[in-house]
Parts: structure tokens; sequence; C-alpha cells
């Protein structure tokens, strides 16, 4: 019995090394030269969207940096979306100079909030294409630029960079921001310079009307931007890498906080999978096989944490099965060794992530040191998540206001 617990442990740990063989070759697009937008005269009109819960104590934040872009302020409006508030979101986003759209529909989702939105702002066809935030953000002076370029260009759907405004509050901040510079550099830089699918991240994307006219704004689960990229997949619609185009996130502090908006994805995309994955295989066989087993594989990222799991279960299921003998060689060097060589390879990775992109950040050395266990409890989280689903949207509380663009921007490296 330990004998075939190990040779199924050894058939699933070569499947997965396939897949980081995969994820390799997609890395090595980080060495292509990053696409460029050419220069383009101020021209589309931006709808800025701001989904916003029970957030007076960020909101001021983001219009303030979102009316100091280097960009003519006739050409775009701050709107900011308040829906099941408690607080004074409302009031304080008008003080600081956005307009303030009341959802009067009843919302469950963000999803849904910009559905609302959408409806409306498209009805007076004044805007070229929105963008959209979390009301916790702030963004680079640039961004508004960078973005118009892509459009210029011919983009009709577009994701900018994601960073973090306070990468040392502690170590879950800290991960988290090793974990978005990945995403960023590793992942969607890489996709993009080889014509690969790339994702919406949630905040700092941006879509034209004409898609909007064309395609549309309809989504049914917790992950509003892994659903509609899933469809810009089957569409055939190009999301562009628009890297100049920085927006600074607020990250989780507290483990509790980080659990929740990460159970959240992993349910939501265990979700979409069984939905989405039959319309890519068909679509597969039509011809566009790369593309969309490339999302695919991005949607089943948290099924993939999980059945990567099994090889060490099935080792410690033979150590016990054997009376810890034979097991035990087995368990020591196909599961504590790599063990310990994944904390060291994770824990340079996480340095290396750290000092690319925008720099090295202050604090930032809390999330190096405890990356490995970031990405450890993500493999747990799945694990919860694939038998205990969930589809509540959870209000996630800021707990600091970090501070303004300039502060920010203040905190990048000399």
């Amino acid at each position: 019995m330990a004998v075939l617990l190990q040779v199924l442990a050894g058939i699933i740990s070569v499947f997965f090394t396939g897949y980081s063989v995969f994820f390799a070759v997609v890395f090595c697009g980080y060495f292509r030269r990053k696409k460029k937008f050419p220069e383009a005269a101020p021209k589309t009109r931006f709808a800025v969207l701001i989904a916003a819960r029970n957030e007076e104590k960020v909101i001021g934040d983001l219009v303030d940096s979102l009316l100091k872009q280097r960009y003519p302020r006739e050409l775009y409006d701050v709107v900011v979306i308040p829906n099941n508030c408690r607080d004074h979101t409302a009031q304080r986003a008008r003080k600081h100079g956005a307009k303030v759209l009341e959802c009067t529909v009843p919302v469950k989702s963000k999803g849904e909030v910009l559905q609302f939105a959408f409806s409306r702002l498209m009805k007076e066809k004044k805007y070229d294409a929105f963008c959209v935030f979390d009301a916790d953000n702030v963004v680079d002076p640039g961004y508004l630029e960078a973005m118009n370029r892509a459009f210029c260009s011919g983009a009709r759907i577009a994701q900018g960079y994601r960073e973090s405004k306070n990468p040392g509050s502690s170590w879950v901040s800290g991960s988290y921001s090793i974990y978005f510079r990945m995403i960023a550099e590793c992942v969607n830089r890489p996709r993009a310079a080889w014509g690969l699918p790339v994702f919406l991240g949630g905040t700092g994307w941006a879509v034209s009307s004409s898609c909007l006219d064309e395609r549309g704004w309809e989504t049914a689960s917790i992950v509003e931007d892994c659903e509609y990229s899933l469809k810009c997949v089957l569409w055939g619609e190009e999301v562009a890498w628009v890297h100049d185009a920085i927006t600074y996130d607020e990250q989780p502090v507290s483990f509790r906080q980080s659990f929740t908006q990460r159970r959240r994805w992993s349910s939501g995309m265990l979700q979409l999978l069984p939905r989405f994955a039959p319309q890519m295989l068909r679509g597969a066989r039509a011809g566009k096989i790369i593309s969309r087993l490339d999302a695919l594989l991005s949607v089943s990222a948290p099924l993939i944490q999980v059945v990567s799991c099994v090889p060490s279960l099935l080792l410690g299921a033979a150590f016990l099965l054997d009376g810890g003998k034979a097991g035990g060689t087995a368990l020591l060097f196909c599961v504590l060794i790599p063990f310990l060589m994944n904390i060291l390879g994770t824990t340079l990775a996480a340095g290396f992530l750290a000092c690319i992109g925008t720099g090295y950040r202050k604090g930032l050395y809390k999330g190096i040191l405890t990356y490995w266990l970031f990405t450890l409890s993500w493999a747990w989280i799945s694990c919860i998540s694939l038998f205990r689903k969930t589809s509540a949207w959870k209000e996630i509380r800021h707990t600091e206001a970090v501070g303004s663009i300039s502060e920010v921007l203040g905190k990048q490296p000399v």
C-alpha cells in the first residue's frame, strides 16, 4: 500500500512539474521588451468610477489623487457610487470634488454596482471609456495619460499596474505587495509580450464605451473581474497591459481580513471553473487552443493548489500505514527536504520581486521573510473553499488611511 501511494504521489508531482514548466515558459516573456503605446494627445473622455461601501475614511485621498492627474480636467469626471453605506461616504466624496451617483437598486456585489453605473452613464453618450477603482486606492498622476495612449492605439479593454500603498504595515500587507508585483511583472507583462490573455485585476482597469455597447456588462459571480476576463477570452477581446498606469492599493493588514478576501477569490474561481471550462474546451477545438487553455489554467489556480497538496498527504499516509519505517525515508526526501527548499526558493524569489518594478519599499522585508507562509496559507484557503463554497461578498474594512498620493510616492526608494 505504501509503495502504491508513493507511486501515485510521484505521478501527481510529475503532472504539476509540467505545469510549472509551462509557467516558466510564460515567465521567460519577462525578458522581452515591454510593449509601449506611442505618445498621443489627450483625447479620450473618461468616467472614473468608484464603487464605495462604507469608505468614508479613505475616499478623500483617492478623489484627490484623481483630480491631480496630468490630464485635461475637462476630459474626465470622477464618479463615486455609494452602495449599502452606513457612514458619510457620499458627503465626503462630494466635499473632495467628486460627483456622486446614488445606487437606487439593491446590489450584493461590486459587479452589480458597476452594471448599475454603466447602464446609467452609457445613456449620456458622454464618455469614450470608463476607469474602475476601489475606494481605498490612490492613483499615480500619469495614470489617465497612460490609459489615453492605450485607447488611442486601439485598445478596448486595459489593465494597469497594481501596486501597494502600505507594504510595511504587516507581514500580510507585505506579502500581498510581493504577490501583486508577481502578477504585474511575471504574469501580466510576459503574457502581454507573448500575446496570451491578460486578466482584469479588480482595480485600475478600463473599458471602452464601444466595447460595452457591443458586449455589455453582466457578471453573476463574486469575482466579477475574473468572470469578465474569461468572457473576453471567449469573445476574442484582448485586454491590453498598460505597465505605466499605476494604482496604489491598500492591502489587508491582518490575517483574518486576508482570509476573508482570499477565500472569496478562491471560492469565486472554483465556481467559475465548471461554468466556463466546457466553453473554453470547445473554443480550443475551434483553433484557439493556446489562449483558451492558458485562461483555463489561470482560473484553475485554486484547484491546482489543492491537488498539489495531495503528494505530501499520500506520503504522510504511507508513513503511517507502514509504521514509520520505509515511508519515513520517503517522507524525509520527498516532503520535508523539498518543503525546506521551497521555503528558501520562495524567499529568494520574493526578494527578487521586492526589488523590481517600482523598487524596494520601506518595510517590505516583512513580506520577503514570510511570503512562503502566505503562499502556503493560500493552499489551505483553497482547500476550505473547495468543500465550503461561499457566494457572499463580505466587506473588507480598511483600518488605516495610509495617506495621499504625494505621501505614498514619497515612500518610494530614493
